[in-house]
């Protein structure tokens, strides 16, 4: 996924590119460096100027995980949506924990988001 934001009154924009690794987690490469962001979670970490990670979060039984990266992916919209993008290390973590939620269950039946 590609986010793209711009300030008010700001003629820069900066990018977002966010990756996933399936079972090792998920990262974010930023155009404008990782300085504001907000981290909430050990699972998160800013690796360089530019990139932020979140660790997967252990799944030890996986029953289904067939729509895990869908999920993922409607977890992190959801976030940036809900949270804005100021807080994408915590949209990646939100995504990342339902995206493991999802595996240990037949179908799509998530506790919250």
């Amino acid at each position: 996924a590609v986010v793209s934001t711009q300030s008010t009154g700001s003629k820069h924009a900066r990018h977002a590119l966010v990756v996933t690794w399936a079972e090792k987690g998920a990262g974010i490469w930023y155009s404008g460096g990782t300085s504001g962001l907000k981290y909430t979670d050990p699972k998160q970490h800013k690796v360089d100027e530019n990139v932020t990670v979140c660790d997967a979060f252990e799944v030890t039984n996986i029953v289904d995980s067939i729509g895990a990266g869908d999920t993922f992916t409607a977890g992190f919209i959801y976030g940036v949506v809900r949270l804005g993008v100021e807080s994408l290390p915590e949209c990646i973590l939100r995504a990342c924990k339902l995206a493991s939620q999802k595996l240990q269950v037949h179908g799509l039946k998530l506790n919250s988001v």
